[in-house]
């Protein structure tokens, strides 16, 4: 092995045979700290790659930890998007419940004015209760 390989040149350096077989399970590893793809094992807290089923220390089925955890995330996202929903509806309903009042009192005063109060009033009512029934079916 005293000669240098030259690029360029056919002849390539002699193969140096190996002293141990390499074992599959020898070269299996865990991701370096800090890479992109690799998360800390909840078992033994050494990196482990995302995509693996398994950690390559401990055993430990990584994948499926994984798929728990964003089973439960999208199970607290969808009831906070449901709890949203609920406060909008209540929100909506007091809407309606002070635009019915509304109207209910323009329909009960109408009765005890004179003249082109009475029928204003009746007229607002009317569109009052219209509004708070439309404003239900589509918000509430």
């Amino acid at each position: 092995m005293d000669e240098e390989f030259e690029p360029g040149t056919l002849a390539a350096p002699e193969k140096v045979p190996l002293s141990e077989p390499i074992s599959i399970e020898w070269t299996k590893r865990g991701p370096p700290a800090g890479h992109r793809n690799s998360i800390e094992c909840p078992q033994c807290d050494k990196p482990a790659w995302m995509a693996s089923e398994e950690c390559w220390n401990c055993g430990f089925g990584v994948l499926a930890w994984l798929e728990d955890l964003e089973a439960e995330k999208q199970a607290q996202l969808q009831a906070r998007r449901e709890a949203l929903d609920r406060q909008e509806r209540r929100e909506w309903q007091r809407v309606v419940g002070f635009i019915t009042m509304l109207g209910v009192l323009c329909l009960f005063v109408a009765p005890l004015t004179s003249g082109p109060l009475t029928s204003a009033l009746l007229f607002t009512g009317g569109i009052a209760l219209a509004a708070a029934w439309v404003i239900n079916k589509l918000f509430c």
